[in-house]
């Protein structure tokens, strides 16, 4: 994943509603194969195991020695805990709790920053915890329209809020495949003008489109769709 261009034009997005996100997770899921969910299942219950493990035992051998269920000291007996081991617990513990602490630091920060959609030379891209997630390069899209408040369009208010902006690939958007962010966008209506497909990509944005136009018409002249 990638940071946008220091040339691209920025705005920022809604952040997608937890209906849309779990129907994209629920597609994900659905699209997993037998054999996907017989090596997925052990693994996960390894890697939760070891996660618990590696939080929870070391400093419980540290502060109540081999009285703890399953643990041992370095001769494999339920004899008393030396200094040094209760050193070493600990020095497994320490780094693996900062590990963790940054995963999850990393992971509310990803949450909390406020995405933004960018348009750039190479093409429109939604941007999730700073990185780009998402988009199309500007051969894959037929056509972009910048909905303000008040401008006409066909999407239903209740599939979007304007201000959106609407993404129209050139090629139909298949429901099939791994599900991507753009795919908690989609929304199917009437087809604004002729060769464009009704379903179209919907980013709704968190305030007005300034810009946008203006960057469009600078990175893919002729891509802007106006509407009388």
């Amino acid at each position: 994943m990638r940071k946008p261009d220091a040339e691209a034009v920025l705005v920022e997005i809604k952040h997608l509603s937890r209906e849309r996100r779990r129907a994209v997770s629920r597609r994900a899921w659905r699209q997993m194969g037998r054999t996907q969910w017989v090596l997925a299942g052990p693994l996960v219950v390894v890697v939760v195991f070891f996660v618990v493990a590696l939080t929870v035992y070391p400093p419980l051998y540290v502060l109540f020695g081999t009285s703890v269920p399953g643990l041992v000291n370095d001769a494999g007996d339920k004899g008393p805990v030396s200094t040094g081991e209760k050193v070493k617990a600990l020095g497994i513990w320490i780094p693996w709790m900062l590990v963790l602490g940054y995963a999850v630091w990393a992971s509310v920060r990803r949450r909390l920053l406020r995405p933004y959609l960018a348009i750039d030379k190479v093409g429109v891209w939604p941007v999730f915890g700073g990185r780009i997630r998402d988009g199309l390069a500007w051969p894959q899209i037929a056509a972009i329209h910048v909905v303000a408040e008040g401008d006409a369009t066909s999407v239903p208010a209740t599939e979007a809020t304007r201000p959106f902006v609407e993404l129209f690939p050139t090629n139909a958007i298949k429901t099939s495949g791994p599900a991507t962010p753009l795919d908690a966008m989609v929304v199917n209506a009437q087809a604004p003008a002729p060769k464009l497909h009704g379903k179209r990509y919907v980013i709704e944005l968190a305030g007005p489109p300034s810009g946008l136009d203006g960057a469009i018409e600078r990175f893919a002249p002729g891509k802007r769709l106006v509407r009388e």
